[in-house]
């Protein structure tokens, strides 16, 4: 039986490490991986033609978006950034995607709802775009749903990055309550999250 080809975007990601972690123990699967450094395919991912010569070579059946800039601050300071990486990265996956015949998968978010306490949301909950994170990571949406071959999980996730650079949430509260620092939270802050193993198993699935 022929092996489903994956590729994997953001692999040093907290939510692509857990992706590279589930799917180099899948016997049925190859696993490819594309990152700025120390992967299979090193690239700048607002470089179109690196992005073209990396599907060519790497013929994936299965496409999986885990790239995104998820820091809030950063978003604010550069927005372009946020731009490039979160929404128009996502709507040239979906024409490569569309050209090769592969399947994307669209990791999105759920920063998308305020002022309504603990109410659930499905995918027709109505949105509210509240800094350019949520408009850039919508917009990303919108351009990878114009592919029919394309699904988008809207989630939220928690978990471990492993390697040096940006602390996640997690690490950076775990941090701050070792060191006895005080913190600044929210107290009326509600979501539904999933770890980025599980939600590595339900992509794998």
């Amino acid at each position: 039986m022929r092996q489903t080809r994956v590729l994997v975007f953001g692999a040093h990601g907290m939510l692509g490490q857990a992706l590279v972690r589930r799917f180099a123990q899948d016997a049925a699967c190859v696993l490819l991986t594309a990152a700025r450094r120390d992967a299979d395919f090193c690239l700048d991912m607002t470089d179109d033609a690196a992005l073209a010569a990396t599907f060519s070579t790497a013929r994936p059946d299965v496409v999986i978006n885990a790239a995104a800039v998820t820091n809030l601050a950063a978003a604010e300071r550069d927005p372009g950034l946020a731009y490039c990486v979160n929404a128009r990265f996502a709507g040239v996956l979906a024409e490569l995607c569309r050209a090769a015949g592969a399947r994307l998968v669209q990791v999105s978010t759920d920063h998308y709802y305020t002022g309504d306490g603990a109410a659930l949301h499905d995918e027709n909950a109505p949105v509210r775009l509240l800094n350019e994170y949520a408009r850039t990571k919508y917009a990303g949406e919108a351009f990878a749903r114009a592919y029919d071959g394309s699904l988008v999980l809207r989630t939220n996730i928690v978990g471990f990055r492993y390697q040096s650079g940006h602390p996640t949430f997690v690490e950076w509260a775990l941090g701050e309550l070792q060191a006895g620092r005080p913190m600044r939270l929210f107290d009326d802050f509600y979501t539904s999250s999933m770890t980025v193993r599980q939600l590595a198993d339900v992509i794998a699935a």
